[in-house]
């Protein structure tokens, strides 16, 4: 809709803006709301307090150039997308080459305008506006979405971690427990010896220091701001994701390979939601092998690739009962699931492609049925930290 359409127009001469009025006026089914300056300051504060759709700038102006006030538009958070239409009276190559070259919708050279194409170089102005805006909503809304899909799969894997984690605390409650008996009972004796006791306070001191570290671990991986972005290892994300899922992988009798090729870029990334990555690729993978007779195990790895561009892969790999080949294609799509029952809710992969793609980076998976599955992240060069 060019109807109404906001545009500024910045000329220095009188008589090209008259004329640009004329230009602009259009017909009444296709009016611009448009605003015109001959003074570059006076447009330059318009620019800071107005959205517009189109921009319209002479090149020679007092005191400065249409490039100049083009530069100046790419600042403003207003502004800094909205298409700019370049006139100049001087019909120089050089000049329109640079102007494109910046990111200038179009060029006009004055005296030698079809009112045509000039009305139809607006028109798609503002089309380009619309589309740019539309794009940001929806990438907006997408990343909403995103957020919402990871909470809800979080708020499962805490689930899931808070059986593991009071597993894990149990057992040295028991013998912080057994041993306040016993010294309970010594008291109550008048049989205590303090020698005795200078042993088991280390025993004691250890055990409270497990269950700190448990419970750091869960108010880490429990943090709202998944969107955070820290500089840390893939590395160092992965042992503390493997810290919830240690008990059950022994317990289950799942063997854990670690493959990990030397110096790993560190990387500038969302920390938490990466990990939830992890939890939903681990949960899938301990499904898969806790159905499997024999021998189960996980291996991770983690490399470089350096063509056609270098990225940092990880690979998450099982030999459970794998993915049927006719599923394949699904895989990614929320709430699409192979588990029965309430086993799952068909969102762990679905975040993990959303997480990883949002990024920057791939997501590829691998198959057969029966045998095997394998995941492999694949993180741009762009996350790397240069050391």
């Amino acid at each position: 809709m060019t109807e109404n359409a906001r545009i500024l127009c910045l000329d220095d001469s009188v008589i090209e803006l008259e004329i640009l009025k004329h230009q602009l006026r259009g017909d009444k089914n296709n009016a611009y709301n448009a605003v015109f300056f001959t003074s570059p300051e006076l447009a330059k504060e318009k620019i800071l307090q107005n959205e517009y759709d189109v921009i319209i700038l002479d090149y020679q102006l007092p005191g400065t150039t249409g490039l100049a006030i083009y530069d100046f538009i790419q600042t403003t958070s207003l502004n800094a997308k909205t298409p700019v239409i370049m006139m100049t009276g001087e019909g120089d190559e050089n000049i329109a080459v640079e102007a494109m070259k910046r990111g200038v919708f179009d060029y006009f050279v004055k005296g030698n305008i079809n009112n045509h194409t000039f009305q139809r170089s607006i028109e798609y102005a503002i089309r380009k506006k619309d589309l740019a805006k539309k794009k940001e909503q929806d990438d907006a809304q997408r990343k909403i979405m995103q957020m919402k899909m990871v909470s809800q799969s979080k708020l499962a894997s805490m689930g899931e971690m808070a059986t593991g984690a009071a597993h894990e605390i149990f057992q040295p409650l028991s013998v912080i427990r057994g041993n306040l008996e016993l010294m309970e009972m010594d008291l109550e004796g008048g049989e205590i010896d303090p020698s005795e006791w200078r042993g088991i306070f280390p025993v004691l001191y250890r055990s409270i220091d497990k269950i700190q570290t448990i419970v750091d671990h869960l108010k880490v991986f429990g943090r709202s701001k998944e969107n955070q972005k820290v500089e840390t290892s893939i590395t160092n994300i992965l042992e503390n994701v493997l810290f919830f899922w240690r008990e059950k992988f022994e317990k289950d009798g799942v063997r854990v390979i670690k493959e990990f090729a030397e110096d790993l870029p560190v990387l500038y990334l969302e920390k938490g939601e990466t990990e939830q990555v992890l939890m939903n690729l681990f949960q899938n993978a301990h499904d898969s092998l806790k159905i499997k007779d024999g021998e189960r195990e996980i291996t991770i790895s983690a490399g470089i690739k350096t063509t056609p561009g270098m990225e940092l892969w990880l690979e998450i790999k099982d030999n459970g009962n794998g993915i049927r080949k006719e599923h394949l294609d699904k895989i990614f799509e929320p709430f699409f699931t192979t588990k029965e029952g309430n086993q799952g809710m068909g969102l762990g992969l679905s975040v993990a492609y959303a997480v990883i793609t949002s990024m920057g980076g791939k997501v590829d998976v691998e198959s057969e049925y029966g045998k095997y599955a394998s995941f492999t992240l694949r993180f741009p060069e762009k996350l790397f930290i240069q050391q």
